[in-house]
């Protein structure tokens, strides 16, 4: 929110003091991630003179703990209990903890104070009407993490059914991953300013890794006489892959700049800890603006691209898709399946042209 002393997670000392905070309820939006206006969430209220977050999240180097922040409603108190159980069992990583719970607190502030017993199918039905102008993947995976929490919520004996068990969820477009043009990656490749923008890119165009994936590596993953990485993706699933000569050289690069010998691979711009996710993907789409490759939000063309990129590539040249599989991470052969379809286009253009 423009002119507000919250931005980005941070109370701005040049705007407001920390002593001399108004008393008064200021309406912002809640996310798990960060305090924004931009974000399409839902709205609560939080009293402003109890809110001071250094760190809100996991990405960022928070704790799991929330920062206090007025009272919270039984619903809310109840995410965070299932949010905290499902990191304290290991069931999911703290940057997907940050993720779920972003989900969850926005779905409580729709439900409101009401006690959590009561909730019916109306009220997911009114919190569904609410996630509209998301788009068909973003409503699924809300629909879906928010019925897994009442399904715990029923075996903890919360409630008493879960409204949302008869219900289907939204349907997702069938779609097949936008590649990058061989020409747009070279624009992008010169355009990339310093050592470590050549690094991030080059995990991710070159080997295929996400944006999460790239934030979790530490230096002792990688292993420079054995030429291998080991990268811990979704579910906490490692998988080792080869690092490829001109991939080392660029790691080799941006190691020898700031020297670091162990700790977060990738750090931030001043060195002290990891990157977060988020900021590589702003920065990616910087990089990309600036090398005229990107026109428009929603154009196909962000950090995740450049896996899809590289997926596109690899199955073009290798026929057995379980190598695939095992390169990109996917605990399921359909998520990777999704890619043949661009393998199959040389296949489908020499048919037709062979009967014209």
């Amino acid at each position: 929110m423009s002119g507000h002393p919250i931005r980005d997670g941070r109370v701005e000392r040049s705007q407001v003091s920390r002593d001399r905070l108004p008393p008064r309820r200021v309406r912002t939006t809640f996310r798990g991630e960060r305090i924004s206006g931009n974000w399409r969430s839902a709205r609560i209220y939080l009293p402003v003179n109890r809110f001071f977050p250094d760190r809100l999240t996991p990405s960022q180097g928070g704790e799991l703990t929330p920062t206090p922040m007025g009272e919270l409603t039984e619903t809310q108190a109840v995410v965070l209990r299932y949010v905290r159980g499902r990191v304290a069992r290991r069931e999911i990583q703290r940057n997907t903890a940050g993720r779920v719970r972003s989900i969850l607190m926005g779905f409580a502030a729709v439900y409101g104070k009401r006690p959590l017993k009561l909730i019916g199918r109306k009220h997911i039905e009114l919190w569904l009407e609410d996630r509209q102008d998301l788009s068909p993947a973003s409503r699924r995976n809300e629909f879906q993490a928010v019925r897994q929490f009442l399904n715990w919520c029923v075996e903890e004996r919360l409630i008493r059914v879960n409204p949302m068990a008869a219900m289907k969820a939204p349907k997702v477009p069938r779609s097949v991953p936008r590649a990058m043009p061989e020409r747009d990656v070279m624009y992008l490749l010169d355009a990339l300013p310093d050592a470590r923008a050549r690094a991030v890119v080059a995990l991710m165009l070159r080997m295929g890794l996400r944006r999460g994936e790239v934030v979790a590596l530490q230096t002792g993953d990688w292993d420079e006489q054995a030429e291998t990485l080991t990268v811990v993706g979704k579910g906490g699933h490692a998988r080792v892959l080869p690092v490829p000569r001109d991939v080392a050289y660029d790691l080799r690069t941006y190691l020898a700049e700031h020297g670091s010998t162990a700790g977060h691979l990738i750090r931030r711009e001043d060195g002290r800890g990891g990157i977060s996710n988020s900021r590589i993907g702003q920065l990616i789409r910087a990089w990309m603006e600036h090398a005229g490759v990107k026109s428009r939000a929603g154009d196909g063309r962000a950090a995740h691209s450049l896996r899809h990129t590289m997926a596109t590539n690899v199955v073009a040249h290798e026929p057995d898709l379980r190598v695939v599989q095992q390169i990109l991470g996917h605990q399921s052969l359909t998520s990777t399946q999704v890619y043949l379809k661009h393998a199959e286009l040389p296949r489908l253009r020499a048919a037709m042209e062979r009967s014209a």
